[in-house]
């Protein structure tokens, strides 16, 4: 078990009953119940703007944004940039790693163009992450690097 998921929490978040945008937010708290913080602010700043439309919050929200507006610059960028521990790094290798085990077209296409596009634009970035990372993260950053024509 990492952070606060197991194997039969992968298994509940990936059914097929739920959507992508609840299977990303659901496994991104498990694993990083210390960003509580940046994810209260994440969901209150979409309320806030839910608010504004006379909306439900939820429908503001996809799996890009969880990816793109917390995990990137709140979990993933810092660990990478700052000394966080190889534990933090290790929790982001598993997470990716987990989310690709769902075997989501759509999610797997988020990840390649928001995380790692991003890993591959900063070579130090992906260096700190790649000892930890599992099979089939190293599979789909080797893919992205034959498509951009370059090695790392």
């Amino acid at each position: 078990m990492i952070g606060d998921i197991n194997a039969e929490e992968v298994d509940r978040v990936g059914s097929e009953s739920k959507s992508d945008t609840d299977a990303v937010g659901d496994l991104l708290q498990g694993y990083f119940p210390d960003f509580r913080v940046a994810v209260e602010a994440f969901v209150r700043d979409h309320k806030d703007y839910a608010d504004g439309l006379n909306t439900d919050w939820r429908t503001t929200v996809d799996a890009w944004a969880w990816v793109s507006e917390l995990f990137i610059p709140e979990i993933l960028r810092p660990a990478l940039t700052e000394d966080r521990g190889d534990d933090l790094v290790q929790r982001i290798s598993s997470f990716l790693e987990d989310l690709l085990v769902l075997h989501r077209p759509s999610i797997d296409d988020l990840l390649r163009a928001r995380v790692i596009d991003h890993l591959l634009g900063y070579r130090e970035l992906w260096q700190k992450l790649r000892p930890a990372a599992g099979p089939l993260l190293l599979e789909l950053v080797s893919e992205q690097q034959q498509y951009y024509g370059r090695s790392l």
